[in-house]
């Protein structure tokens, strides 16, 4: 017989260094969580995200930025599910979302298309769809939601094919494009997103996907 002793991080300031010397993280801990504004930075010294916390949860405004400075995104969490306004930019400074959570689902939305044209997009007390757009104006994802749930959604390739994107009934998987340009596939059990993974590992796709990837 053994006891297992958990490790927590010292209460006070914590600081995260590049190898270049510029600060890549800084927060605070309290008992063993983390409290307050945390900050992180990209390597060439731009704020990368600002993010609140009350107890180890995220709670407050929550800011992410493009690698060019521009304002990706600024939502609000209540007891780390977003609940409130939030607003997404593209990296040329249009407007992209903006709209309201409630407890972590969507529940009111409407979107623009990067030439700045107001989208399809209309999201009114959590049904809707929601149209996602790539910066060449390709649209990238199509999600359909009801009472703030994913319950269908397709995707597309940057030059209009389609990709791993598949979600029936709300199961399945999305491909985001994450602000850094990384493709994440996140997986959704009864419209609720479930996990996240790199696009670049292997992974258990829905049965509806097989005729992308053979």
């Amino acid at each position: 017989m053994y006891s297992r002793i958990e490790k927590f991080p010292p209460d006070g300031l914590h600081i995260e260094l590049f190898p270049n010397g510029l600060k890549a993280e800084e927060g605070r801990y309290l008992n063993g969580g983390k409290e307050g504004l945390w900050t992180v930075w990209h390597p060439w010294g731009e704020k990368k995200t600002e993010t609140h916390y009350n107890k180890n949860l995220e709670e407050g405004r929550f800011r992410h930025w493009y690698e060019n400075g521009q304002l990706a995104n600024e939502s609000w969490h209540q007891k780390d599910l977003q609940n409130g306004h939030y607003r997404r930019w593209y990296r040329s400074g249009q407007k992209m979302f903006e709209g309201k959570f409630l407890k972590g689902s969507i529940w009111e939305d409407k979107g623009w298309r990067p030439d700045g044209k107001q989208s399809e997009t209309l999201i009114t007390d959590g049904d809707g769809i929601i149209i996602d757009y790539y910066e060449n104006g390709q649209v990238w994802l199509e999600s359909h939601y009801h009472q703030g749930q994913l319950v269908y959604a397709k995707g597309w390739d940057p030059d209009g094919e389609p990709n791993e994107t598949c979600v029936e009934q709300g199961e399945g998987v999305e491909a985001w494009i994450l602000a850094d340009g990384r493709k994440m596939l996140v997986a959704f059990e009864g419209g609720q997103e479930t996990d996240a993974q790199p696009a670049d590992i292997d992974y258990h796709y829905p049965s509806c996907l097989t005729s992308l990837i053979l």
